[in-house]
């Protein structure tokens, strides 16, 4: 197991105390993974996942999510992701940070779509029918 991670859970991490899942399974038109919620508060409405099951390329993947009230039925989500390449992998770091922000740029817009209106976005609804093809 690699040092950098917790002992404990699956691939290495431990689940949050409280966490309301262990986890979840992510599909993207590159990968299926895995992820471990870490990182669990309801009070500060934050938590983070872990990815467990990781290519070699990789040697840790963690993302967090905070809900930031900002006034009367308003409020702000926050997503940093922690993405740590492995060996010759670190030579393109800066790619992979440029597609994950344009990745997590549609999220958000689909998070914005569905908190508004309850809706699944046109996009998310797209992505998902391709996938489960």
């Amino acid at each position: 197991m690699p040092a950098n991670r917790p002992r404990g859970g699956p691939d290495g991490w431990t689940v949050a105390p409280g966490a309301p899942v262990p986890g979840r399974i992510t599909t993207t038109k590159f990968a299926t993974a895995k992820e471990v919620l870490v990182e669990y508060s309801e009070a500060d409405r934050e938590f983070t996942f872990a990815t467990a099951d990781l290519p070699r390329i990789l040697k840790m993947a963690k993302n967090n999510s905070k809900v930031i009230e900002v006034g009367p039925d308003q409020s702000v989500v926050s997503f940093d992701i922690e993405i740590v390449p492995a060996g010759p992998a670190r030579l393109f770091a800066p790619l992979l940070k440029k597609r994950m922000t344009r990745s997590f740029g549609s999220v958000q817009k689909d998070l914005k779509t569905y908190s508004e209106t309850g809706e699944v976005s046109e996009a998310k609804r797209l992505a998902t029918t391709r996938r489960s093809k």
